[in-house]
């Protein structure tokens, strides 16, 4: 495979080589490919997350678990309360 860099990114790869970061330009795309491929994983992960927990979300509300807001301002005040108890949690 033969891969063509825009003069930028030729020249990032270069600086990185130059400073004695990494032994060589081979080394550099490596750990940028490894680390493309690390945040994909992540954000397949966080999608996989989002879904469960809309999914657990669904259930509840089938089961009549949900809370029923009037208005935008008392969900906000809702979730405003629930982020001060996780503070609180979390710091202890």
């Amino acid at each position: 495979m033969t891969i063509t860099l825009t003069p930028e990114q030729e020249t990032f790869v270069r600086e990185r080589v130059v400073s004695g970061e990494y032994k060589d330009a081979e080394t550099v795309l490596s750990e940028a490919l490894h680390l493309l491929i690390e945040s994909d994983l992540e954000t397949n992960e966080g999608v996989d997350n989002l879904r469960k927990s809309l999914e657990e979300g669904y259930a509840e509300l089938r089961r009549g678990e949900g809370i029923r807001f009037d208005d935008k301002e008392s969900f906000v005040n809702h979730l405003t309360q629930q982020r001060k108890k996780r503070r609180t949690l979390n710091s202890c």
